[in-house]
């Protein structure tokens, strides 16, 4: 779980720093770099909490193996809710990328390209 935790927290730093990036950038094709950078992001956290539920369904059941059948319930009642517990960190947490990429993918749409192409004439000269 701690990793978990850990994982989280470096997933959502991460896009907070695309997501200023993106914002600051002058051209388009900066912000849609952003773009692709917040979605992978969102996917590496949907892994991430996909491969932690399955992780602790699996330590779940294989805890409850050899135990007494009166604790059998009890024991694999826990295992679940620490399951389920991934799912309701990473859930609202997959959401903040996705949310930061749908934002600079509308301000890329805004930007026009004469802008771009008038930018690149003034660096040229």
């Amino acid at each position: 779980m701690t990793v978990f935790v850990v994982a989280t927290v470096v997933i959502e730093t991460l896009a907070i720093v695309f997501l200023i990036r993106g914002l600051r950038a002058t051209s388009r094709a900066a912000c849609m770099r952003g773009v692709g950078h917040c979605a992978a992001l969102a996917f590496g956290e949907l892994v991430a909490v996909g491969a932690g539920k399955v992780s602790a369904l699996v330590v779940s059941f294989a805890g409850v193996a050899g135990v007494d059948p009166a604790m059998k319930a009890e024991m694999l009642s826990r295992g679940i809710d620490a399951a389920e517990t991934f799912e309701s960190i990473g859930v609202p947490a997959i959401l903040l990328p996705v949310a930061f990429a749908a934002l600079l993918f509308a301000r890329a749409r805004r930007t026009p390209p004469a802008a771009e192409a008038a930018q690149r004439q003034q660096v040229r000269r």
